[in-house]
C-alpha cells in the first residue's frame, strides 16, 4: 500500500473521505506491507496485510464462516508440511 493511496480511500464504516492515517509496521521502501488504517472520524481500524487493506466493514456471517474455513484449511496444510514452495 502506497502512502498516496491512503489519501484516496473512503472509510467504509462512516463514509469519511481523506480520513485514514496509516500505522505502518513493515514495508520495503516502495510500499507498506503490514500495518493498520485508522479513521480519524470514527476511530475504526482496518488491517493491512501483504500490502492490501482489508476494508470489509461488518462482514455478513457467511463471509466470516468462509474465512474461518479457509483459515482451518490453511492450518491443516501447514501441519501437513505444506509450505509456499511445495504449493507452487
Amino acid at each position: 500500500m502506497r502512502d498516496g493511496f491512503v489519501a484516496a480511500l473512503r472509510c467504509p464504516a462512516c463514509g469519511g473521505e481523506h480520513s485514514f492515517t496509516l500505522c505502518a509496521e513493515a514495508g520495503d521502501g516502495r510500499e507498506w506491507r503490514e500495518g493498520r488504517l485508522r479513521c480519524r472520524l470514527c476511530a475504526c481500524e482496518f488491517a493491512v496485510h501483504r500490502g492490501v487493506a482489508e476494508l470489509l466493514h461488518d462482514p455478513p456471517e457467511h463471509i466470516r464462516a468462509e474465512a474461518a474455513g479457509l483459515e482451518r484449511f490453511a492450518e491443516h496444510m501447514r501441519l501437513g508440511g505444506w509450505d509456499r514452495e511445495l504449493v507452487r
